[in-house]
């Protein structure tokens, strides 16, 4: 399935689910599209939600990295939520799942942000 994904905005953040397979640089440039035209109006935080994510491959790792780090600079957050066995593998054995919050399901993910931000 190619890659697909949708954004709106929840309690002030920026939610985004995924669908399919991150791995080609236009499936990054449509992250970037949306970070660009509405993290700012969101406010700091982004959970990205992972349910129907098949697979994910360094460039994906890479964008996901750098809107964490928007997020940290801006004096918030990014969650990941709703990874498959397959792809938290991945997040594990490049230790990111030390680096990002990763919560079961986007109802823990938002409220951890409410909570801690």
């Amino acid at each position: 399935m190619p890659f697909q994904c949708q954004s709106y905005i929840e309690s002030e953040i920026l939610i985004i689910e995924m669908e399919g397979k991150l791995t080609s640089p236009d499936d990054v440039q449509k992250l970037s599209e949306i970070m660009q035209s509405k993290y700012f109006s969101t406010g700091r935080n982004v959970v990205f939600d992972c349910k129907k994510l098949n697979l994910l491959v360094s460039s994906g790792l890479n964008i996901m990295v750098r809107i964490l780090t928007k997020s940290r600079v801006n004096g918030g957050e990014t969650v990941i939520c709703n990874l498959n066995p397959q792809v938290f593998n991945v997040f594990n054995i490049t230790k990111l799942d030390t680096i990002f919050k990763i919560c079961l399901d986007k109802e823990e993910a938002i409220n951890f942000l409410k909570q801690n931000n």
